[in-house]
């Protein structure tokens, strides 16, 4: 995405790691499939059930310390991250994860 960016920033003589996306046409697609129950596609056994940006992973990493790439605890942890009501944004179907 052309808005993406990382940027190191001082404020008050510490340094920060400043990270900006544009997560719209993630969340836009989302939308989409949600509403076209198009997390599966035929013939294939592979679900799509959530589109994460790497923004809200990378808030996550500092958030609950989760790895990239994601580690088997890290999966887990993601799972019960998207299961949450609050993040029903990032998933692809409404049906239950």
């Amino acid at each position: 995405m052309a808005d993406d960016f990382h940027d190191v920033g001082v404020e008050d003589g510490k340094i920060y790691n400043v990270y900006k996306q544009d997560i719209a046409p993630v969340l836009e697609r989302n939308k989409q499939l949600r509403e076209q129950n198009a997390f599966r596609k035929p013939g294939q056994d592979i679900e799509h059930l959530a589109s994460i940006p790497m923004i809200v992973y990378t808030r996550w990493m500092k958030d609950h310390g989760l790895k990239y790439p994601p580690t088997a605890a890290c999966r887990k942890k993601i799972i019960e991250l998207v299961r949450l009501s609050e993040n029903k944004f990032l998933r692809t179907t409404e049906r239950e994860i």
